[in-house]
């Protein structure tokens, strides 16, 4: 947490906030200054940690307040507290900055420049402190130094809750992009709101600009979709507070050495992503000359050769020396996220499994992880930030379509040889709408109670309706009068075996096979779903499952397919992909050893 705090200061806690807690809030009691304090603040969860905003009716003044995290459990609605902790804390109405010093030296375009001193805002709640800065600029060679419009730049704590180190990034606005040499002046200032004082002092500046340049590449391998970091510096873009045309383009030219030996001649241009200045994204892909010149899916091989950037600003364009780059090209890799939505925690909800969300999860990405055991696909709870290309399954609650589906594909038309490799299953596809089918995709939580046999409001009753189900969930569903799995009863114990979920012996033994089962029948839902984005069943016919129907093959039609086996039940068929369907996706997704000894015909 921040130890100085104006009016919408950003306050973060970092620790242990179960998922299950909810309606968070921050409590401070104490004094600052000789005012007693008692301050609440509404949290959010961002990632692991908590968030508010501190509020502008709290009192002024410096003191240590006593701290604690309140929240409420969403399952029984007890009131959960944090142990407390002291905060020394200064609480101020406004804050004038103070520039000690700006750093120097050589720099490139687009660079963040240092800056050290005191008083800065932090942004977020309580906004940004803007550094202004005047000079002239004499580009190299010249006689003369022009000047420079006066400018002003956001300033950028270094570090989260630090107001004394800073940064503001040296845009192409200020001298363009030619190399030479900047000399000004600069001073600090904060919001009107936010400021006792108008602004810092004035002090120098010189900087010596440098042409952009290329470092290097991160990581230096990569398959189709992945993202490559371009490392260097005085890149530049057209941006939101500066609409002069701009870019940064990478002349590549080399040799492209496939496993075997051949070397092949390339010589072509690259348009990335920009990021910052010193940081370009490119994503490996088959539209542009590199993806034409080898196949991206299956080519293993190694590109040698230079690499170098050409910048343009305005009507100015500049070249950067070329410096040596290596990438090996990889065969390609399916990555999937999966996003659980709100709506399939209030599903959990009406199973009485709010408090083991976790786990259920757990269970569900390693069965579907399992099911792809020996093909290069990955599972992942995060919107990948490494691939630009990937595969989104959307976990929900109900069943948008209101057919009661336990899951659909509502990608646009069958993807034979996976050639998308970026479907979204989820959300509504107009598309697919068109043809008069589903509109809504992803996996559907609430419809599994159509296994039940009183499944209620939730869901119609299944043809393959089976009373396991209900001696499995039963126990803790509010809708028959039974109690909730409560958050002191979320560690999950081991079972001895799956037999003991065919008549468990304790509520503890109940809750970890209600997690097994739950959380495999949505694995096994969300790999059959991910199995349609790939282009199965039948990628050479039209049909959408097996022709046939027999036990423990993931792509049969669903009605063929009854509970115990989807919830990997104790004398169930075990499931997989049969033999004709693993060996379509080894030859679009290859990449080890089949796990399976044997498969069966799909036929």
């Amino acid at each position: 947490m921040p130890r100085q705090v104006l009016p919408g200061t950003d306050v973060r806690l970092e620790g242990s906030f179960p998922s299950v807690v909810e309606d968070l809030e921050l409590r401070a009691t104490g004094a600052l200054g000789s005012t007693p304090a008692k301050v609440r603040v509404p949290l959010t969860r961002d990632g692991d940690a908590l968030v508010g905003r501190w509020p502008s009716d709290a009192p002024r003044g410096n003191g240590v307040l006593l701290v604690e995290v309140v929240g409420v459990d969403a399952v029984d609605g007890r009131e959960h507290t944090s142990k407390r902790k002291d905060w020394n804390v200064e609480s101020s109405g406004s804050l004038t900055p103070v520039l000690d010093a700006a750093q120097g030296g050589v720099a490139f375009v687009n660079d963040a420049i240092q800056l050290s001193g005191s008083g800065f805002l932090l942004g977020g709640g309580e906004g940004l402190s803007h550094v202004v800065l005047s000079g002239c600029f004499q580009p190299s060679g010249a006689a003369s130094c022009d000047p420079v419009v006066e400018q002003t730049l956001d300033v950028i704590p270094t570090e989260p809750f630090q107001r004394d180190s800073a940064h503001f990034v040296f845009a192409p606005r200020i001298a363009g992009i030619d190399a030479g040499v900047f000399k000004g002046i600069i001073h600090v200032e904060n919001l009107p709101g936010q400021a006792a004082e108008a602004s810092s002092a004035e002090l120098p500046l010189e900087l010596e600009l440098l042409p952009p340049r290329v470092f290097g590449l991160s990581p230096t391998s990569g398959s189709l979709g992945q993202k490559v970091a371009v490392t260097g510096g005085g890149f530049v873009a057209q941006t939101e507070d500066d609409q002069t045309p701009a870019a940064t383009r990478l002349l590549l030219a080399g040799d492209f050495t496939l496993d075997g030996g051949v070397s092949i001649p390339v010589s072509f241009e690259l348009v990335p992503g920009f990021e910052s200045g010193s940081r370009l994204v490119y994503v490996l892909n088959e539209e542009d000359a590199l993806g034409t010149s080898a196949d991206l899916r299956r080519t293993r091989g190694t590109l040698v050769g230079e690499i170098t950037p050409i910048v343009s600003y305005g009507s100015q364009t500049v070249t950067g020396a070329a410096e040596s780059v290596e990438l090996e090209l990889l065969p390609v890799k399916q990555v999937v996220y999966v996003r659980f939505l709100q709506s399939y925690v209030e599903s959990l909800r009406h199973f009485g499994l709010r408090a083991v969300d976790e786990a259920v999860r757990a269970r569900a990405l390693q069965v579907a992880q399992g099911l792809y055991g020996g093909l290069s696909v990955e599972f992942r709870t995060e919107e990948p930030d490494d691939f630009g290309l990937f595969t989104l399954i959307d976990v929900g609650g109900v069943d948008p379509n209101g057919l009661g589906l336990l899951g659909y594909d509502n990608t646009p038309g069958k993807d034979v040889d996976n050639l998308r490799l970026d479907d979204r299953v989820g959300g509504v596809n107009a598309v697919t709408q068109e043809n008069g089918d589903p509109g809504y995709g992803g996996v559907f939580v609430e419809s599994l109670f159509g296994f039940s046999e009183h499944p209620g409001n939730f869901a119609s009753q299944l043809g393959s309706a089976d009373g396991t189900f209900d001696r499995l969930f039963d126990a803790f569903r509010p809708d028959v009068g039974r109690h909730p799995v409560l958050a002191t009863e979320s560690q999950i114990v081991a079972l001895p075996s799956l037999v003991a979920c065919e008549v468990p012996s304790s509520r503890a033994e109940n809750i970890a096979c209600a997690v097994h089962a739950l959380g495999s029948l949505i694995g096994d839902t969300l790999a059959h779903e991910l199995g349609h984005a790939l282009g199965l069943a039948q990628p050479g016919a039209e049909g959408f499952h097996n022709t046939t129907d027999a036990p423990g093959r993931l792509m049969d039609g669903g009605s063929a397919r009854e509970f115990r086996e989807r919830a990997r039940l104790q004398g169930s068929a075990h499931v997989l992909f049969c033999e004709e369907n693993y060996v379509y996706l080894s030859q679009i997704l290859g990449s080890g050893t089949d796990p399976e000894p044997t498969r069966p015909s799909c036929q």
